[in-house]
């Protein structure tokens, strides 16, 4: 028993300190009108499924993922903030008021940057694998796919706080453009992806 606490305790350590900035990123997204809540989950869980996938697959080939190519999705927030702000700047009518995007492209637009967020998951869980037994992989696949819900319903209910979504519904979508933006340079340089792209 002593054994299973520990690896839980491991496990739910591990999550959180590797993505603690999600929740900053799943509150923007959940106080934008324009991302469906079930979009925002969904592409959550997916894009966390993936890199814990991936993470898997360098454990089974016995190599470490290259993490710069996992870097340069960091593109990919850097896209979607230049868009968001280019909408702002161009929008006739207020944000709030505009529809939502599409369930298909918001749920791929959340995963593509949760993935890219967590390319330094990638480097964290594989040697982390490593040391485990197959079984006690299984357990830390299950806490983090259960921590992905709480993760979801805890940025959920501080955008329902009166304080902070009063804030986040007059400049959640002001701030979402540039978050995203500069979270995607970070992410270029964090991981060094932007000397692929300089190649």
């Amino acid at each position: 028993m002593d054994g299973f606490m520990g690896h839980l305790g491991l496990a739910l350590v591990t999550f959180a300190v590797t993505n603690v900035d999600d929740l900053l990123l799943l509150s923007l997204f959940f106080s934008n009108p324009r991302y469906p809540v079930r979009s925002v989950v969904v592409g959550q869980f997916l894009g966390v499924a993936f890199l814990v996938g991936v993470s898997l697959v360098g454990l089974v080939l016995g190599t470490f993922v290259n993490q710069q190519w996992i870097g340069l999705l960091g593109l990919v927030p850097i896209f979607i903030g230049l868009r968001a702000a280019w909408r702002l700047q161009s929008a006739s009518v207020p944000e709030t008021t505009q529809q939502e995007v599409s369930t298909g492209s918001s749920v791929l637009q959340v995963s593509a940057i949760t993935i890219a967020n967590g390319a330094d998951n990638v480097s964290v869980y594989v040697p982390l694998f490593a040391t485990l037994p197959v079984v006690t992989v299984g357990l830390y696949c299950g806490v983090f796919a259960a921590m992905v819900g709480v993760w979801c319903i805890v940025s959920y209910y501080l955008v329902q706080h009166p304080g902070l979504s009063k804030v986040l519904a007059c400049y959640g979508h002001l701030v979402l453009p540039f978050f995203l933006m500069a979270l995607g340079c970070w992410i270029l340089f964090e991981t060094k992806a932007y000397t692929l792209v300089l190649r």
